[in-house]
């Protein structure tokens, strides 16, 4: 099915998800989750998917739960918020070989009153992070640092800081003494609903935003994340 944008009742089922966050209200309204969630993320990744091809070749955009979209339930084994649902349409659209979790990629985030866009890797694993840590402190670290500028130039906000001094071992002294202090980078948007998000022009809104934080992506995937997988 042609995407055509989000459903205004998305955002209603959205809205009224947060207020009746419990099995019996979704059980009521799952045929609401599957027309108006599920089904328009789905033409959504269909859609954007060559656009996302366009920027990068090897990005994966699978239009099914547990692929590109992810699950409505949350996981609350390990959480104080036992909550059964998120109350936001999530989706990543991965780069590189192997499982999502272990790329860099695309992110998407629909809530009921801001949509978040955004790219890089939430957290390194151990590997990835000592890669990221001897780049950091080689020429390469200099070329991530324009990067970053033009991202938030493009609007966006990087994310990843995760140490409130630079860890043991670790010059702290160096010229990017602050970087060394993340555990993973990313840059995100967020902003309010846009006006296309009702409507197929969606898509392209979103693509132009994908394509302004890609130079971020790539230098995750090919100074961190694919270097790590050698």
């Amino acid at each position: 099915m042609a995407f055509s944008g989000f459903p205004k009742d998305t955002i209603a089922f959205l809205t009224e998800l947060t207020a009746h966050n419990s099995k019996e209200w979704f059980d009521e309204n799952r045929k609401r989750y599957e027309s108006v969630y599920l089904q328009p993320a789905k033409d959504f990744v269909d859609a954007i998917g060559p656009k996302l091809a366009a920027i990068s070749p090897t990005v994966h955009a699978e239009a099914a739960v547990n692929k590109s979209i992810f699950r409505v339930n949350r996981d609350t084994r390990f959480s104080a918020d036992k909550t059964p649902y998120k109350n936001h349409i999530d989706m990543m659209f991965w780069d590189g070989a192997g499982r999502s979790r272990d790329c860099a990629g695309f992110f998407f985030r629909l809530t009921p009153d801001r949509l978040h866009i955004g790219a890089g890797k939430h957290g390194f694993d151990k590997t990835e992070l000592e890669h990221w840590r001897a780049v950091m402190q080689t020429d390469e670290g200099a070329t991530l640092e324009v990067v970053l500028d033009k991202v938030r130039a493009a609007g966006f906000a990087v994310g990843g800081e995760h140490y409130k001094t630079v860890p043991r071992g670790l010059p702290k002294d160096h010229a990017r003494a602050d970087l060394l202090r993340y555990n993973g980078l990313h840059a995100f948007l967020d902003a309010p609903h846009p006006k296309a998000l009702h409507d197929a022009a969606l898509v392209d809104w979103c693509a132009a935003k994908f394509a302004d934080v890609a130079p971020l992506l790539f230098w995750v995937r090919d100074h961190v994340v694919e270097p790590a997988k050698a």
